[in-house]
């Protein structure tokens, strides 16, 4: 038979003198901690939201300085330009010959295992020369993608 009374438990068995009382191992409950770090006394509890005084006009509204916009500037003006050289052209130039970048990923089209793959080949003895961590990070994905594609895509189906 158990009673229980506010921060007590007090448990008696048939006999009375196996009675005996245990304590609340856990918080009462005003006990507990809540709303740790707020303070009501900096949350504005004033009307509407707070405006600067009309009255004081010695304190000048910030403003950003407008900038006109270049509209014929040399980027906004060549954008595009290369997008029908095929056509207008000859046919000669490709427009993979005018895109800049690494060797290994200009005129690329693949998935990642095929793209970190051709960087390995093309970059990796410089790049297990000079960052040995990004050449195992590297082989690390490669190993990953491969078990990837091969256990996921490659199994059999059921």
């Amino acid at each position: 038979m158990i009673r229980m009374w506010s921060n007590t438990f007090q448990i008696m068995v048939n006999k009375p003198t196996y009675c005996f009382n245990l304590t609340r191992g856990y918080k009462t409950r005003g006990e507990y901690f809540r709303n740790i770090g707020y303070e009501y006394n900096k949350v504005y509890k004033g009307g509407l939201l707070p405006r600067l005084d009309p009255k004081d006009d010695s304190i000048p509204i910030p403003m950003p300085i407008f900038k006109s916009k270049k509209s014929w500037s040399e980027k906004k003006a060549t954008f595009g330009q290369n997008d029908y050289i095929d056509i207008l052209g000859d046919g000669s130039v490709n427009p993979v010959d005018l895109i800049n970048g690494p060797k290994w990923l200009v005129g690329f089209r693949g998935n990642e295992l095929q793209r970190l793959s051709r960087q390995l080949r093309f970059e990796g003895s410089q790049i297990r020369a000079k960052n040995s961590n990004k050449f195992h990070e590297i082989n690390k994905r490669i190993k990953y993608l491969m078990w990837r594609y091969n256990h996921k895509f490659g199994g059999l189906k059921k």
